[in-house]
């Protein structure tokens, strides 16, 4: 064996046919309907620059809110955001505060003078 690079316009590798068929069987197990090859040649050619597109816009929101972090601001200055690449929107959302939780059982400590001599043991545990 050895590693090909895909190549959607290269219609002699047979790259795009084999995606053509594995998609059909599978819409076919999914009772939907089929694609034709020149079909999945275009939807192919999308996949590349989409990815690039939509992880670059991630990674660039992650680092706006890792500056916030670094730099100690409240909670407050965070943001939830949500990008939609394919109709062009971007929102933003104050961050809800963080939940808090309560167990309701009261943590009782002794004090050490009040525990007997046998308590520990030589490494304090």
């Amino acid at each position: 064996l050895e590693e090909a690079d895909f190549e959607k316009d290269d219609d002699f590798n047979f790259h795009i046919e084999f995606i053509t068929r594995t998609a059909n069987l599978r819409a076919d197990n999914y009772h939907i309907s089929n694609s034709d090859f020149q079909k999945v040649k275009l939807v192919a050619g999308r996949i590349v620059p989409a990815i690039a597109t939509t992880t670059a816009s991630v990674c660039g929101l992650v680092m706006l809110e890792l500056f916030k972090c670094v730099l100690d601001k409240p909670v407050e200055a965070f943001r939830t955001r949500q990008v939609g690449l394919a109709v062009n929107t971007y929102t933003s959302f104050e961050a809800e505060p963080p939940k808090k939780y309560r167990s309701g059982v009261e943590k009782k400590v002794p004090k050490a003078e009040e525990l007997p001599a046998d308590a520990f043991d030589d490494k304090g545990i």
